[in-house]
């Protein structure tokens, strides 16, 4: 354990070595900024149309993109699957709870998703905004209805452990009940 609740001193570090080709390639600047009294550490990685946050909350890792023309900000889990729904991008914390070992691997599963998958959006290409809203209105939706479920309710069940699976299911019963 490196950290339990506050202390992650390489974060910003681990953060420059994990997106360095990103970094040099698009000349981007790098700022740290950090909250040690709550163990929350940001970094942000500014391009010439975007900004990545990543957001280290005790070991919670969030990597939001930006964009600097109006502000909007998306979660980058979110705008990958998305995009690219084939893939079924999950972003889980790693078992290893609280090493660096397992914040590394996140940043590295981020930096290689952004430069694989997302390099139009780091250069300003936001078209698909208007449908991330709407997704991200329609999950809001499901979860709602997954959690009036009982407990013992298969759908939530798979809800709370982080299968996917649970979205698809929840919207086929939904238009079930439509239909009755």
């Amino acid at each position: 354990m490196i950290f339990t609740m506050h202390g992650y001193d390489h974060f910003f570090i681990d953060v420059e070595k994990a997106f360095s080709s990103l970094i040099n390639r698009y000349h981007a600047i790098v700022s740290k900024k950090e909250d040690k009294d709550f163990g929350q550490y940001a970094v942000e990685i500014t391009f010439s149309c975007s900004k990545l946050v990543l957001d280290l909350d005790r070991k919670d890792l969030q990597c939001k993109l930006v964009n600097l023309a109006n502000s909007q900000e998306f979660q980058v889990i979110q705008i990958l699957n998305l995009l690219h729904p084939e893939k079924e991008f999950v972003h889980k914390v790693n078992k290893e709870g609280e090493s660096r070992q397992a914040v590394v691997s996140s940043l590295n599963f981020f930096s290689d998703s952004i430069e694989k998958y997302l390099i139009n959006a780091i250069n300003g290409d936001f078209g698909w905004s208007e449908k991330y809203y709407q997704k991200e209105k329609e999950d809001t939706m499901l979860v709602k209805e997954v959690l009036k479920l009982d407990y013992g309710d298969e759908i939530q069940q798979k809800f709370w452990k982080g299968d996917l699976s649970w979205k698809n299911d929840m919207r086929l019963r939904l238009k079930k009940a439509l239909n009755k």
